[in-house]
């Protein structure tokens, strides 16, 4: 098996090259060559996603998305609080005032909290 060439069939893409041919490389491990090795496709593949994971954590529209689903939460937790809240001439009421700011900062605090994970 000195001067076995790679078992990986590849395809140029040109007109002719209809069924691929074999890599002209010489194999090295387990009939691969050091590109076409399972272990080393693999290993580029995961290198590849986290660079485009990287270079596209702060896109455009990934920022937009993290934004929207703030806000969502926010409107629900806003929404939990109005509903809550009592008619208008009872807002004299000292303790239901302290209600409402307790309301308020709990749904703060989830939002905190949820931010955080």
């Amino acid at each position: 098996m000195k001067n076995a060439r790679c078992k990986e069939r590849i395809f140029s893409g040109e007109r002719l090259d209809i069924g691929g041919h074999m890599c002209p490389f010489q194999a090295v491990k387990d009939g691969y060559c050091l590109k076409h090795h399972p272990d080393a496709v693999k290993a580029r593949k995961e290198r590849l996603e986290k660079a485009y994971l990287e270079r596209d954590k702060n896109a455009p529209w990934r920022v937009e998305m993290a934004l929207h689903e703030r806000i969502k939460a926010l409107e629900s937790v806003l929404s939990g609080i109005v509903q809550t809240l009592p008619s208008r001439r009872d807002w004299l009421d000292p303790d239901l005032e302290k209600q409402a700011k307790a309301l308020l900062k709990k749904g703060v605090d989830d939002e905190k909290s949820h931010n955080q994970h």
